[in-house]
């Protein structure tokens, strides 16, 4: 989904970033709860993407097709602060130092930043949906084309936490 320039610029001019969000999830207990609460639906739906520099161009894709698809209940887990800081002004983003006293352990054993942060996003979502909260879990690369929280209340009532299988990885 690679829509002209001016049609994805003009869909992220609808998303609301929120730059308060720019924390760390884990610098203080609440902040998860806060982050849910600031973008979650009213319905306590939210997407959950995480984020690197290298492909962070996806991942504002993937924010406009959710935005095209009329989802604006998203979270971007960035790579670090400094990615977070800097992209915090146009999509709605958050850090974790949750596996800082990991790195060297999982470095060692061959674990790179993004299954480092791909690990992280399926603790987040499981601690959303203890929260109360319904969330989704989507790669960067992943297409929309309708409204999946819509879909899933329509043909899945009752699922709370939404996320994908990929054995590629």
């Amino acid at each position: 989904y690679h829509p002209p320039y001016s049609a994805t610029r003009r869909v992220l001019e609808d998303v609301a970033p929120n730059p308060a969000l720019a924390l760390d999830l884990e610098a203080h207990p609440s902040n998860l709860r806060l982050m849910a609460e600031a973008r979650a639906s009213p319905e306590r739906d939210i997407v959950i993407v995480t984020s690197d520099t290298s492909q962070l161009d996806i991942a504002t894709n993937l924010v406009a097709n959710l935005a095209d698809v009329g989802v604006h209940n998203y979270v971007v887990i960035a790579a670090t602060k400094d990615l977070c800081e800097r992209i915090s002004t146009r999509l709605a983003c958050v850090w974790t130092s949750l596996m800082d006293p990991f790195r060297q352990r999982l470095q060692r054993a061959g674990t790179n930043m993004v299954r480092t942060n791909w690990l992280c996003r399926q603790i987040y979502v499981g601690r959303l949906s203890r929260l109360g909260f319904n969330p989704m879990l989507l790669d960067a690369d992943v297409i929309l084309f309708h409204n999946p929280f819509a879909l899933i209340r329509q043909h899945l009532p009752g699922y709370q936490a939404i996320f994908l299988g990929d054995t590629s990885a």
